[in-house]
């Protein structure tokens, strides 16, 4: 079938019992208006590349692709009056958009890969979106497009929204709403978050603008993230090379843990802001602070391998380091490795043995956590070498010999062992 018209119709699309490999066609000029259920085949050819309106008058509308993609070109839209609605089947792939204008959608659990969703309507609507994976490829704009919430129900159910786009911008336009988690994934350039919106969890991988007053369950940022409201979560971390946040002066409050993390190569870079922490100890290691203001009732500290760049009021700098001593090499002999640090300090090394000293007799990489106690602690790792005593051989059968002669006795190169 080629669709060679500007707009076509039909009531169900159902291709099942096709013969041989039938071939559904279109460019992206034309429209077919679906007004039942539309069920593709595996054995089929699918080239359609134009716009497909879902228009629904009752319940019970299903869409099955059965392993085809709607690849280039148009939107999908869905347009329900009354009780109108949709449930997917299986997986839903197309690279165009995804449009709910009216109706209900249900995703009823399987994965949708689109370019976009676009949720702008003022007329009744609602997305269930179960335990779907939802994953958005969309560049240079908002892959999620709801800018007016009125007569939009979301039921976000445990579902996961991957924001996958590559260049550009890819952002995320929420509209006060209550979804469950969103993880900011790809490599494009940069992505604002917009509205008050609630979250289970979050992980935002690149340049993150959050311009509105958000609620977080877990919250990691991996990315260079700008917070311009407050905002709560009940635990924040701050982690991976070239991490960074800055608070904008507002007020980040954790109930649970708020932790930041870098490497001795690349810090993590927290400014500008308050975090708020009612009780226990919050601990930052390799991480450089500017204007930062711990507050709540909660101590703060900043491990001794953190940097102070003024500014900063109601945190504690410093604490022991701590370095492996011992001798790393040996042969056939076990190697003990002492952990120097400060006092008050307790041990754990890989092997659970809980004292400042270990010893490990066979080659390997061995890592020591210290504590202090306050939640702050360090990890350090030494790798060791024990080597096998040589092998030997019989150097042959007995010979006598008379009084001042005498043999030549020839040794082999020994096999060195491996520890």
């Amino acid at each position: 079938v080629t669709v060679d018209v500007p707009e076509v119709a039909c009531n169900d699309m159902n291709w099942t019992g096709s013969l041989f490999t039938p071939t559904f066609a279109g460019n992206n000029s034309v429209t077919v208006d679906i007004f039942g259920s539309m069920t593709l085949i595996l054995a089929m050819h699918n080239t359609y590349s134009g716009n497909l309106n879902f228009d629904a008058y009752t319940s019970g509308k299903t869409i099955t692709m059965n392993g085809n993609t709607f690849a280039t070109g148009g939107n999908m839209s869905f347009s329900g009056t009354g009780s109108g609605s949709w449930t997917m089947q299986d997986a839903f792939t197309t690279n165009g958009s995804i449009v709910l204008t009216s109706g209900t959608l249900n995703t009823n659990g399987q994965t949708v890969t689109m370019y976009g969703f676009n949720g702008n309507s003022g007329y009744p609507r609602t997305l269930n979106m179960g335990s779907s994976v939802f994953n958005i490829s969309h560049t240079n704009g908002t892959g999620w497009y709801i800018p007016n919430s009125t007569n939009f129900t979301l039921n976000a159910g445990t579902s996961t929204i991957n924001m996958t786009g590559n260049s550009g911008s890819n952002d995320f336009n929420g509209k006060n709403l209550t979804y469950y988690n969103l993880n900011i994934i790809g490599t494009a350039s940069s992505c604002t978050l917009s509205d008050n919106n609630t979250f289970h969890d979050v992980v935002f991988n690149t340049t993150i603008d959050i311009q509105g007053t958000n609620s977080f369950h877990n919250a990691t940022f991996n990315g260079a993230i700008t917070i311009n409201q407050n905002n709560s979560y009940n635990n924040l971390n701050v982690t991976g090379v070239g991490a960074s946040a800055s608070f904008s002066g507002h007020t980040q409050t954790v109930a649970g843990n708020f932790s930041a993390t870098g490497t001795s190569g690349s810090h993590v870079n927290i400014s500008s802001g308050t975090i708020s922490k009612a009780s226990g100890t919050v601990c930052v290691q390799f991480a450089t602070l500017s204007s930062l203001h711990g507050s709540g009732g909660a101590t703060f500290i900043a491990d001794v391998n953190s940097s102070n760049n003024g500014g900063n009021t109601g945190w504690t700098f410093g604490g022991a380091s701590t370095s492996i001593t011992g001798t790393f090499t040996s042969c056939n002999t076990p190697i003990t490795l002492t952990a120097s640090t400060g006092t008050n300090y307790t041990f754990l090394w890989s092997d659970n043995s809980t004292n400042s000293t270990a010893t490990f007799g066979s080659t390997g990489t061995y890592s020591v956590t210290v504590s202090n106690g306050s939640a702050c602690s360090q990890v350090v790792s030494q790798a060791i070498t024990v080597s096998a005593l040589p092998t030997t051989s019989n150097a042959g059968s007995n010979h006598n010999a008379c009084i001042g002669a005498g043999y030549v006795l020839s040794a082999n190169t020994p096999v060195v062992g491996t520890g």
